[in-house]
């Protein structure tokens, strides 16, 4: 018995590399505007393309390097309204960032908290010192308890960091979580 598609679903398939100012393909003749799904799979599809690794080009971009990236084809490649929307809900530390603390330290942006400038992490430098790929403490780093000179008042995010450089292969983390891997 043979399931016909959704037509979004199609269209999506069909518009998913229209770009916002009419350029990319495929080129339309008689349509004037392009579907809404159409526009918001073009901006995730092309941050997934930028910020993982394929087999046609070695390296990849932080997440924030990709947002910012992304930001310069705003009103070209993407929609505006849509991108801005995209890049808010992602916050300046998505999950899979790689992130420099104040105190030396290098976690792993794992899971969105309430704080999109604040997100829980996974330390990296616990499995760097024990030589495991993933059993690092979590450390919420929206977690504050106001005391001046207290460990939780010092941690801030002082920079991104490429993960690759690092030999931190993030999409391989999300898996073996994903998967219910005990060292993960």
């Amino acid at each position: 018995m043979a399931h016909e598609l959704p037509i979004a679903a199609v269209q999506v398939a069909l518009e998913h590399h229209v770009r916002a100012d009419r350029g990319g393909y495929p080129h339309y003749v008689r349509r004037t505007r392009v579907n809404l799904f159409s526009r918001i799979v073009k901006i995730t599809d092309y941050y997934d393309a930028i910020t993982t690794r394929r087999v046609y080009r070695p390296g990849v971009l932080t997440p924030e390097a990709a947002l910012r990236h992304m930001a310069a084809g705003s009103g070209t490649e993407f929609d505006a309204l849509l991108f801005r929307a995209f890049a808010r809900l992602m916050g300046p530390y998505p999950v899979g960032s790689l992130v420099a603390l104040d105190t030396g330290r290098s976690p792993l942006s794992s899971r969105r908290t309430t704080s999109r400038a604040r997100p829980e992490a996974e330390d990296q430098d616990h499995r760097r010192r024990r030589g495991r790929k993933f059993d690092g403490p979590v450390i919420d780093l929206a977690e504050q308890d106001g005391g001046a000179g207290s460990p939780l008042s010092e941690r801030r995010i002082g920079k991104v960091l490429d993960a690759d450089a690092y030999g931190i292969r993030v999409a391989d983390y999300f898996l073996a979580r994903a998967l219910g891997d005990p060292a993960a």
